[in-house]
């Protein structure tokens, strides 16, 4: 269940992050913006690794203490959604004939952002900062209420 309330949360971060760079690249761009590299990073590939990294920051806050523990799990926990965020994008930029620097290019800031995002929600743990300050630190229910701290 810690799986799916992490994903689940995700999921519609990257669907409204997603949606929201789309419309805003489509509102604010013409033709010859979109055509250089400072155009494209500008309309896509910065707003995509902010997207990118909010998701991935919020399935780490999500994701339960007592499996956050398991790195295996909580890796998965954290980057289930954008890699499969990931897979669809460059599928529908495949199909739509997206050229092969475009798609390297929207890889790496994928999974740059994701990466990116994942440490700073995890920056708190990592910095010997102890005690629970969020209701993502909690129990989960049906597990021990022992302090893992």
């Amino acid at each position: 269940m810690d799986l799916i309330r992490a994903w689940l949360a995700a999921a519609v971060a990257w669907l409204a992050g997603t949606l929201a760079v789309g419309f805003f690249a489509a509102a604010l761009a013409n033709p010859d913006a979109l055509a250089s590299f400072s155009g494209r990073l500008t309309l896509a590939y910065l707003p995509s690794f902010v997207v990118y990294a909010c998701v991935a920051a919020l399935a780490a806050l999500i994701h339960p203490r007592p499996e956050r523990e398991r790195p295996a799990r909580h890796a998965l926990a954290v980057l289930g959604v954008p890699a499969l965020g990931l897979a669809v994008v460059l599928g529908y930029g495949a199909a739509r004939g997206t050229g092969s620097g475009d798609l390297f290019a929207t890889v790496v800031v994928g999974v740059l952002g994701a990466i990116a995002g994942w440490l700073l929600a995890d920056l708190p743990r990592r910095s010997g900062r102890r005690g629970r300050s969020a209701y993502w630190d909690l129990p989960t229910p049906g597990y021990p209420a022992g302090d893992s701290d």
